[in-house]
């Protein structure tokens, strides 16, 4: 029998619409409503350009505290959306509650999205930004060898990404912090046929960001856009793994970390019972601000080492 949601999460007791026209239509809402975020007092924002490969640029929004001071450890944040929609309010809530809490530098990147950017663009754009901090990490203020990936739902495949990548010419990420994960393009996990209907983000829904997102691709570039098949550098940076009780994803993030502990990685895997996928929404709820602390309690472990 499917878990059920906890009272607090029940708000987000329906189901995300996910097609591909409304990602065009809602990005300039959400532009909109990203723009009413406001900025803490303590904190600084702009919004930075980002050479990719092409030539064109990558827009990315850049948070960090005011005043001078010794180069800040530095986050990577990838919002989640599906690989089609843009940040959410709540994403960009969460990276300001992340610099201001612990004093960091986090850098948001607007990758290129779903319908009209399938794999490997958005993998491409989290490496072109992973490459950026690295390379102008003084500028940002951050220490190049104290950088960290997070990211939700789509950008926890972003992160993982750039945690797993072989980077020849830059440190690799000190940490990951994946949350609610999408990691298997097979879909084979059992929590997607048990929580088939599950609220926020359905089976259905998974099944076409899968289809959209690999359209076009060869057999060994899909196994390279799952994380569960494609390859990884052992031993892989420290791991904290979050998981949802009531997320149809439930079984592949954990799954994965666990490809991650076999590997020798140093794995931290916490689940959040009867909460729903993308359950930061609810950002005041006892369960977010509990899950929130243990991300933050994980990221000043890897930063004090």
């Amino acid at each position: 029998m499917p878990p059920s949601l906890s009272p607090e999460f029940r708000a987000l007791g329906r189901s995300m619409p996910y097609a591909r026209p409304l990602f065009c239509l809602a990005a300039p809402l959400q532009g909109l409503l990203l723009a009413c975020v406001p900025v803490p007092k303590g904190l600084c924002a702009r919004t930075i350009a980002i050479r990719r490969a092409s030539g064109r640029p990558l827009r990315a929004e850049v948070f960090a505290p005011k005043g001078p001071g010794a180069p800040r450890p530095c986050l990577l944040f990838f919002h989640g959306g599906g690989f089609g929609y843009r940040a959410a309010p709540h994403h960009k809530q969460l990276a300001l509650r992340l610099a201001n809490d612990l004093g960091c530098v986090v850098v948001c990147p607007r990758y290129r999205r779903l319908p009209r950017h399938p794999f490997p663009a958005a993998k491409e754009d989290a490496l072109a930004a992973y490459r950026f901090v690295c390379a102008r990490a003084k500028e940002l203020g951050a220490d190049a060898q104290k950088i960290a990936v997070l990211g939700d739902n789509a950008g926890g495949a972003l992160a993982a990404y750039a945690a797993a990548h072989d980077w020849e010419n830059s440190p690799r990420p000190c940490a990951q912090v994946l949350l609610y994960p999408v990691a298997d393009a097979l879909q084979s996990s059992p929590s997607l046929r048990r929580l088939a209907r599950a609220p926020m983000w359905n089976a259905g829904n998974n099944a076409h960001m899968w289809a959209w997102y690999l359209q076009g691709c060869t057999e060994a570039q899909k196994r390279e856009a799952s994380p569960l098949t494609m390859p990884l550098c052992p031993p892989p940076p420290p791991a904290y793994v979050e998981v949802a009780g009531c997320d149809c994803l439930r079984g592949e993030g954990l799954r994965f970390a666990g490809r991650l502990k076999a590997l020798g990685g140093a794995v931290t895997v916490y689940e959040v019972p009867g909460a729903p996928h993308g359950f930061d929404l609810l950002q005041n709820a006892p369960a977010t601000k509990d899950a929130l602390h243990r991300r933050m309690a994980f990221l000043n472990s890897v930063w004090a080492t």
